[in-house]
């Protein structure tokens, strides 16, 4: 009887580490990716604004059609129109309309 004893106490041990663990995993993650698209959107905001710095007006409205997509993701609205205003104006300066 003690080996069944243990056998169920190991048994209702995992499923209450597993379901503590699954709780952490899902409440953690959502924030996290926001977090991972919100640098992103930033990196390549910065980016863009390098290439703009060294002309490459072309190279920087390709990147921040980047930037203004992982604003999107990230549920960034405010990055997003900004992102999107100077979308338009660098764009228009390489000679692209959209």
């Amino acid at each position: 009887m003690k080996t069944i004893g243990k056998g169920v106490a190991y048994i209702i041990s995992f499923f209450i580490v597993f379901f503590f663990f699954g709780a952490f995993v899902s409440v953690s993650t959502p924030k996290t990716i926001e977090a991972i698209h919100s640098n992103t959107a930033h990196d390549y905001w910065n980016q863009s604004i390098t290439a703009y710095n060294h002309r490459d007006t072309m190279q920087s409205c390709v990147l921040m059609g980047i930037a203004k997509a992982a604003a999107l993701s990230a549920h960034d609205n405010a990055f997003y129109e900004k992102t999107l205003a100077e979308e338009r104006s660098i764009c228009a300066e390489a000679g692209l309309t959209r």
